[in-house]
């Protein structure tokens, strides 16, 4: 029996005042883990940089950050996807109260949140804002929102403020937790009658800057993707106290020069950790170990330049890798054993792919 079509979602910059190769916005693609095909479903052009994209895949609905450095304050916007015509359809568009709108999450109790990476002054300056998911899939207006405040990280290049990277909810829904790049922190907070509420912070290693992360299967451990200094911090978090328990780096031992790290994702049986580092161009491989903790056992080139974004299909059969500057998107086949990446020659061409993410929906 064929296996099920996977549903690829990706976001492009689009904005022709932007310095680099136009993107199409939101391009929807099926992928066959059988053959390796690939085919464009329906683009969505009348959205500006949707640099990011987040998924209600049982209501079939599409949460977008528009990122554009001009704006004082962004938007975040809903679109309904339907499968059986192949077509994305607006619903509404909410302001983010920020600059440089990054990161958009759905969580378990239908809200959105999202978060500003936000640059020099001016404008409500909010580092996250939270939404509810209205039953038509339209966002509500911001139900609550908080600035980022306070002493900065050492690298005065790239943390001369506050710059929150991404924000997502713990497993259990008790808490909403955002990584500054800026402060060097990855702050906890709660939602409490329509205010956030900041529970407890842990301060990361000087510079490091803390970007994106993901969570061990127990949602005891946080996985985080450092920026600046490429590396994954596993951090304990029991609700009220975070602890370091180990740092790995995501580039080579003898390697010297500066990277970026970028994105970080488990596979769904939870055995192999993945991050992604820019100039340096790989995936790091981790293998999880049945504490949680981490042991690195390769680094596998990217197929391009500046893997920004990577997915991994529900399967767990595949990896795509969303390199940013050579616009490509390129289909590794992954070792369900030992977690490892081959490439399988199969690739998407689209412009400054910003955001991949890959789902499988329940058959119609």
């Amino acid at each position: 029996m064929a296996s099920p079509l996977v549903h690829l979602f990706v976001g492009s910059i689009n904005r022709k005042a932007d310095s680099l190769v136009p993107g199409q916005g939101i391009t929807v693609l099926t992928f066959d883990e059988d053959t390796l095909a690939l085919e464009t479903v329906c683009v969505a052009d009348d959205i500006d940089n949707p640099t990011f994209l987040a998924l209600d895949p049982v209501n079939e609905q599409i949460y977008a950050a528009s990122e554009v450095e001009t704006w004082f304050e962004g938007t975040v916007s809903a679109y309904a996807f339907d499968r059986a015509t192949g077509t994305l359809t607006y619903l509404n568009k909410q302001p983010t109260l920020g600059r440089t709108t990054c990161h958009v999450t759905v969580t378990g109790d239908g809200h959105v949140a999202i978060a500003n990476y936000s640059h020099g002054e001016g404008g409500p300056d909010q580092a996250m804002a939270l939404y509810r998911i209205e039953p038509d899939g339209r966002l509500s207006s911001a139900l609550a929102s908080i600035a980022h405040k306070g002493p900065t990280g050492p690298r005065s290049d790239r943390q001369e403020r506050s710059h929150p990277h991404s924000v997502q909810q713990t497993p259990d829904g008790r808490f909403l937790i955002v990584a500054d790049l800026g402060t060097d922190e990855v702050v906890a907070y709660r939602h409490e009658s329509g205010r956030l509420m900041r529970s407890s912070a842990y301060s990361a290693t000087p510079g490091a800057g803390p970007r994106h992360f993901t969570f061990h299967p127990g949602g005891k451990l946080i996985y985080v993707m450092n920026e600046i200094i490429p590396s994954v911090s596993v951090l304990a978090f029991d609700g009220q106290n975070f602890e370091l328990l180990q740092e790995l780096s995501t580039v080579p031992d003898d390697y010297s020069g500066q990277s970026w790290g970028a994105d970080i994702h488990l596979s769904p049986d939870g055995r192999h950790l993945y991050a992604s580092t820019r100039v340096h161009d790989a995936i790091a491989l981790f293998e999880v170990g049945s504490d949680g903790l981490l042991t690195r056992r390769g680094i596998i080139a990217s197929g391009g330049k500046w893997p920004r974004s990577f997915t991994i299909t529900p399967s767990g059969r595949h990896v795509l890798v969303a390199n940013h500057n050579s616009d490509n998107i390129v289909v590794f086949a992954r070792d369900g054993e030992t977690g490892t990446l081959t490439p399988t020659g199969r690739e998407i061409a689209i412009g400054t792919p910003m955001r991949v993410e890959a789902v499988m929906f329940d058959a119609i």
